[in-house]
């Protein structure tokens, strides 16, 4: 959860680069956590906003993929997830 909450700060920040590290390190460290959709969505959202399209998508694939009945999967496949979008909690 620290992690997901600190990823969460930076990209609510728009300090994307920072999310992204931490991101990426849930992902790889903790798959098996209720946490690890919630970093791929995040990892989705940040380089949506920095415009890595490709990295965008490779995240997206891999939430949809691994945690297909997850909320963030749904969200994604509702059309949200956008970085866009207001980011008020995490």
């Amino acid at each position: 959860q620290r992690e997901y909450e600190e990823g969460f700060w930076y990209e609510r920040r728009r300090l994307y680069d920072q999310a992204i590290i931490i991101y990426q390190d849930l992902v790889d460290f903790y798959p098996q956590t209720q946490w690890a959709p919630r970093g791929f969505l995040g990892l989705y959202r940040s380089y949506r906003a920095i415009n890595w399209d490709t990295e965008a998508e490779q995240a997206r694939s891999r939430l949809l993929a691994n945690y297909p009945d997850s909320p963030e999967a749904r969200e994604l496949r509702d059309g949200g997830g956008d970085s866009r979008g207001t980011l008020d909690t995490p």
